[in-house]
């Protein structure tokens, strides 16, 4: 899993995203132990009757960033003013909100705020005919491919050590704010590697089903693309494909396997 995050798919409602940053100190510390000291929590007494009653300082500050652009949304007329995801907020809800994003039962928008983030999503929910809170679901991705898929097989996006995929509840007429494991900016995994093995698995459709790669599934998903090809590398050597689209709609598919894989379609 890439944990650069830049995209997040709300279904039912909207939101907006909050990162969270260390604040600038006073003055730079000259030595890498002062430096490592500065980024440590500090104890702090607060005001209190308690005077054994302790609290943790957070030296990180809150920004809301604002979504660049709206890259999907549900067919038809499930959908309605997605531009007001792409203007700032109050933060708060107020009773006279003029043109809200609206989705409808099942619906789905997918906004991009075109940068590497670490943070969560604030909802901000508005008036509801029920009056009553409401279930929705939120994903965050890395990518748009990595937003739009779902979560689960062996080398697909998990919520392992950062939640991505999950089904909450928000008020009626009220704020929520969720995910600040969501949005992950980390270093250590390889540049802009995501979207290959997505296609890999998604559009070319290839999965193992048995450890050391003894048996795999060749399951294309071509969308609107006319054709796809690649290959997989296996122990036993590559797997190579090519899917071509028919005249009626249909695939063909061309697939050599090494000697010793099993290939299920």
């Amino acid at each position: 899993m890439v944990d650069n995050l830049r995209a997040v798919l709300v279904s039912l409602l909207l939101g907006l995203p909050f990162v969270s940053t260390r604040a600038a100190p006073d003055s730079q510390p000259s030595a890498p132990a002062q430096r490592r000291a500065e980024d440590r929590p500090r104890l702090v007494q607060t005001p209190s009757d308690d005077p054994t009653l302790q609290t943790v300082e957070d030296p990180r500050v809150r920004r809301y960033v604002i979504p660049r652009r709206v890259v999907w949304r549900s067919p038809g007329a499930t959908v309605e003013s997605t531009q007001a995801l792409l203007s700032a907020g109050r933060g708060q809800v107020t009773l006279d909100h003029g043109s809200p994003c609206v989705l409808y039962e099942g619906a789905g928008v997918l906004v991009d705020f075109g940068q590497e983030l670490r943070g969560g999503v604030q909802i901000v929910v508005g008036r509801m005919k029920d009056q009553t809170p409401t279930r929705l679901r939120v994903r965050f991705g890395e990518s748009v491919s990595e937003a739009m898929s779902n979560i689960g097989g062996a080398k697909n996006a998990t919520n392992d050590h950062a939640v991505r995929d999950q089904s909450v509840l928000v008020p009626w007429l009220g704020t929520l704010e969720i995910g600040d494991k969501g949005f992950r900016h980390s270093l250590c995994h390889g540049w802009a590697s995501g979207p290959t093995a997505w296609l890999s698995e998604h559009v070319l459709g290839i999965s193992i089903l048995e450890p050391g790669g003894t048996k795999i599934r060749i399951a294309p998903h071509l969308g609107d693309l006319h054709w796809a090809e690649g290959s997989f590398p296996l122990r036993q050597g590559l797997v190579r494909v090519r899917h071509v689209r028919q005249a009626d709609g249909s695939v063909k598919s061309e697939v050599t396997a090494p000697e010793g894989v099993e290939v299920v379609r």
